[in-house]
């Protein structure tokens, strides 16, 4: 399945935010197995709904539907729960060290991570992996303790992330055009894509909503966000619906996949 540029974002800053709000809190065994049960319930779900419609459900399939998480059709959510089990242990470690050594870890694993991590595809698995998803934790967690992150002006912020995707797109194209259908720099471990996520997140973190009816709205819209990546990302409802669908959008540039 292909990423494009917002989705790879999206996707980098969710275990950012996962960081920014559970540093200081504990994690709760009975939030785990919800969001098992969500994944397993929405498998099984897809794949009833698509045998009753005739759409040719091999028994295999019927099969993963059950074992959505040991089957690895959700990396995501696998990767997500492997973040999810260490969090007491990461944040016990962040309490125990100065804001200053917290600042070299995170230094240290951000330009790993943007280089032979980026280059060479080493211990991250481009992205696709629980060891990305806990470095971003870190990050995540370093803007909520970090009172140097109030310094950065949201005029900055906003230039950071707009060069950033210029950048990418000038990259991804040359990668294109003149390397040969290289297509890496819209990847979860492109310095442009980390950057401007976290330039992204730190500007919506100063986003205040005042108002009672848009708090009312959030709190209903935002847990349903899991249950639409299930959705969108179930093997048969890709394959069946979303696969080709928007393939005739290609035709007027590449620009869109950012």
């Amino acid at each position: 399945m292909k990423d494009s540029g917002l989705v790879r974002i999206k996707l980098v800053i969710c275990p950012i935010i996962t960081g920014y709000l559970m540093v200081n809190k504990k994690v709760s065994v009975k939030r785990i197995v919800e969001l098992w049960m969500t994944v397993l319930f929405w498998s099984v779900t897809i794949c009833g709904i698509f045998l009753v419609f005739g759409f040719g459900v091999t028994t295999r399939e019927l099969i993963l539907s059950i074992i959505p998480t040991i089957s690895g059709r959700y990396w995501y959510f696998n990767a997500y729960l492997m973040l999810v089990l260490f969090i007491p242990f990461l944040n016990a470690g962040i309490k125990q060290i100065d804001i200053n050594f917290f600042e070299k870890i995170i230094g240290c694993l951000v330009v790993l991570s943007m280089t032979i991590g980026f280059v060479g595809k080493w211990f991250e698995l481009d992205g696709y992996s629980g060891i990305w998803l806990i470095i971003l934790y870190l990050i995540g967690a370093y803007i909520k303790v970090s009172p140097r992150i109030g310094q950065f002006k949201n005029r900055y912020l906003i230039l950071i992330f707009v060069v950033c995707a210029i950048i990418s797109l000038l990259a991804e194209y040359i990668s294109l055009v003149y390397v040969g259908g290289v297509k890496h720099w819209l990847s979860y471990l492109s310095p442009m894509v980390i950057i401007s996520s976290v330039s992204l997140f730190i500007l919506l973190t100063r986003v205040k909503v005042s108002s009672p009816y848009l708090q009312k709205i959030l709190k209903i819209v935002s847990p349903l966000t899991f249950a639409v990546y299930l959705l969108d990302t179930h093997p048969l409802i890709f394959n069946h619906i979303i696969k080709g669908a928007f393939i005739g959008v290609l035709k007027y540039n590449f620009l869109l996949e950012y």
